[in-house]
């Protein structure tokens, strides 16, 4: 899988653990949660009984051995606001207005992909990746996604690394290959692996694993539902 320059485990670790240690100051989570791994993916529930958690002890060994892409956080609780400051507010407040008003509405390709990368997004080379106008990039946690020379991304896509939802947080590498195109309106979930070359048509959601030059017809979605 050739990609722009992946995000390294480290980096996911230090995010999960990131997000740990805010939910837990939020009241949200303590030392009593129940973590297991499930192919790609961690999954981590709120539970009742002392049940003895793997995550701080063994989460690098894990992404490193197992090639986790991804971690998701259950059982947040009603009070589910508390959870959505799990990224520093200035810091997000300013890489989503450049994100999201500059970079998604600027004529230039070349200033759009600098602004993008700037706020953490890994490009192996801005000036050989076309973005077009209204593309909703990550914000939160951008160093976490990644994306290849020569890849081309229609209006409108989505590309995210994290997820929150009413009951849910999920985090994770967003990794596009080299050569790939993704059509008008795709969503890119966190975990998403997409294979150098490969064509994403419009729309779709990603959330697995796309082989390289595999073409993913409209309206599919992969591995959405594995994490739902």
């Amino acid at each position: 899988m050739q990609s722009g320059r992946r995000a390294e485990p480290s980096e996911l670790e230090k995010s999960v653990l990131n997000v740990i240690n805010h939910l837990r100051r939020a009241g949200i989570y303590d030392n009593l949660t129940l973590s297991y791994h499930h192919g790609r993916r961690i999954f981590v529930n709120n539970c009742k009984e002392n049940t003895e958690s793997f995550l701080e002890n063994q989460l690098n060994e894990v992404i490193n051995d197992v090639g986790i892409t991804s971690v998701a956080f259950y059982q947040l609780g009603e009070d589910n606001k508390k959870a959505t400051n799990l990224a520093g507010r200035w810091g997000m407040l300013w890489r989503r207005f450049l994100g999201e008003f500059i970079a998604k509405n600027s004529p230039s390709p070349t200033l759009k992909n600098k602004l993008y990368q700037f706020t953490g997004v890994h490009f192996d080379n801005p000036r050989t990746i076309t973005i077009a106008p209204n593309v909703t990039m990550e914000y939160i946690y951008p160093n976490l996604v990644s994306i290849g020379n020569g890849t081309t991304i229609g209006e409108d896509v989505h590309i995210w690394s994290h997820i929150l939802e009413a009951d849910r947080f999920v985090i994770g590498y967003t990794e596009i290959g080299k050569n790939c195109t993704l059509g008008v309106r795709s969503v890119i979930w966190p975990g998403a692996v997409i294979g150098e070359g490969a064509k994403i048509e419009s729309p779709c959601t990603i959330a697995g694993v796309v082989e390289p030059e595999q073409v993913v017809t409209a309206y599919s979605k992969i591995g959405y539902h594995k994490i739902m």
